[in-house]
Protein backbone atom coordinates (compact mmCIF):
# COMPACT_ATOMS: atom_id res chain seq x y z
CA UNK A 1 0.00 0.00 0.00
CA UNK A 2 1.32 3.72 -0.69
CA UNK A 3 1.91 5.76 2.33
CA UNK A 4 -0.72 8.52 1.85
CA UNK A 5 0.08 11.61 3.71
CA UNK A 6 -2.44 13.41 6.56
CA UNK A 7 -4.25 16.53 4.81
CA UNK A 8 -4.32 18.41 7.78
CA UNK A 9 -0.86 17.74 9.32
CA UNK A 10 1.35 16.77 6.41
CA UNK A 11 2.63 13.40 8.16
CA UNK A 12 2.42 9.94 7.01
CA UNK A 13 -0.71 7.89 7.81
CA UNK A 14 0.78 4.24 8.89
CA UNK A 15 -0.61 1.06 7.79
CA UNK A 16 -2.08 0.31 11.36
CA UNK A 17 -2.95 3.97 12.31
CA UNK A 18 -7.31 4.84 12.31
CA UNK A 19 -7.52 8.10 9.76
CA UNK A 20 -10.81 9.64 8.65
CA UNK A 21 -11.50 9.70 4.78
CA UNK A 22 -13.33 12.47 3.25
CA UNK A 23 -16.17 12.09 1.45
CA UNK A 24 -15.67 13.89 -0.95
CA UNK A 25 -12.01 13.47 -2.18
CA UNK A 26 -10.86 11.07 -0.40
CA UNK A 27 -8.45 12.55 1.27
CA UNK A 28 -6.97 10.78 4.61
CA UNK A 29 -6.63 12.54 8.00
CA UNK A 30 -5.31 11.29 11.27
CA UNK A 31 -8.32 11.00 13.57
CA UNK A 32 -6.77 12.80 15.90
CA UNK A 33 -6.10 15.72 13.44
CA UNK A 34 -9.60 15.60 12.53
CA UNK A 35 -12.45 18.30 14.41
CA UNK A 36 -15.71 16.15 13.92
CA UNK A 37 -17.33 19.42 14.55
CA UNK A 38 -15.60 21.73 11.61
CA UNK A 39 -15.12 18.99 8.94
CA UNK A 40 -18.37 17.30 8.80
CA UNK A 41 -21.49 18.08 6.12
CA UNK A 42 -24.78 18.41 6.82
CA UNK A 43 -25.35 14.56 6.23
CA UNK A 44 -22.70 13.87 9.23
CA UNK A 45 -20.15 12.37 6.68
CA UNK A 46 -16.54 13.65 7.48
CA UNK A 47 -14.86 16.51 4.95
CA UNK A 48 -10.97 18.04 4.80
CA UNK A 49 -10.71 21.59 5.54
CA UNK A 50 -10.21 22.39 1.37
CA UNK A 51 -14.02 20.40 0.74
CA UNK A 52 -15.80 21.90 4.26
CA UNK A 53 -14.36 25.35 3.07
CA UNK A 54 -15.90 25.20 -0.38
CA UNK A 55 -19.43 23.78 0.63
CA UNK A 56 -19.40 26.65 3.30
CA UNK A 57 -17.96 29.02 0.39
CA UNK A 58 -21.00 27.76 -1.95
CA UNK A 59 -23.49 28.51 0.83
CA UNK A 60 -21.94 31.82 1.09
CA UNK A 61 -22.19 33.00 -2.20
CA UNK A 62 -25.50 32.07 -2.60
CA UNK A 63 -26.77 33.92 0.88
CA UNK A 64 -24.86 36.96 -0.24
CA UNK A 65 -25.88 37.09 -4.47
CA UNK A 66 -29.61 36.41 -2.35
CA UNK A 67 -29.65 39.26 -0.22
CA UNK A 68 -27.40 41.55 -1.52
CA UNK A 69 -29.57 44.54 -1.19
CA UNK A 70 -30.16 44.16 2.86
CA UNK A 71 -25.95 44.04 2.92
CA UNK A 72 -26.19 47.01 1.30
CA UNK A 73 -28.97 48.76 3.18
CA UNK A 74 -27.77 47.77 6.42
CA UNK A 75 -25.13 48.96 8.32
CA UNK A 76 -23.91 45.47 9.72
CA UNK A 77 -23.40 45.29 5.89
CA UNK A 78 -19.84 46.52 6.57
CA UNK A 79 -19.19 44.24 9.03
CA UNK A 80 -19.82 41.56 6.81
CA UNK A 81 -17.17 43.03 4.42
CA UNK A 82 -14.69 43.72 6.92
CA UNK A 83 -14.47 40.30 8.15
CA UNK A 84 -14.67 38.84 4.40
CA UNK A 85 -11.69 41.30 3.99
CA UNK A 86 -9.62 39.75 6.75
CA UNK A 87 -10.51 36.31 6.26
CA UNK A 88 -8.69 37.08 2.35
CA UNK A 89 -5.61 38.41 4.29
CA UNK A 90 -5.47 35.61 6.69
CA UNK A 91 -5.25 33.31 3.26
CA UNK A 92 -2.81 35.10 1.82
CA UNK A 93 -0.41 35.53 4.71
CA UNK A 94 -1.02 39.02 5.43
CA UNK A 95 -2.40 39.29 8.49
Amino acid sequence: MKTQKCIICGKSIGEEEEYIECCDCNSRMHKGCFDGELLTDANGNPLCPICASTEALDWLDELIASYTTVYKRDPRGENIKSRLQNLLKILEGKA
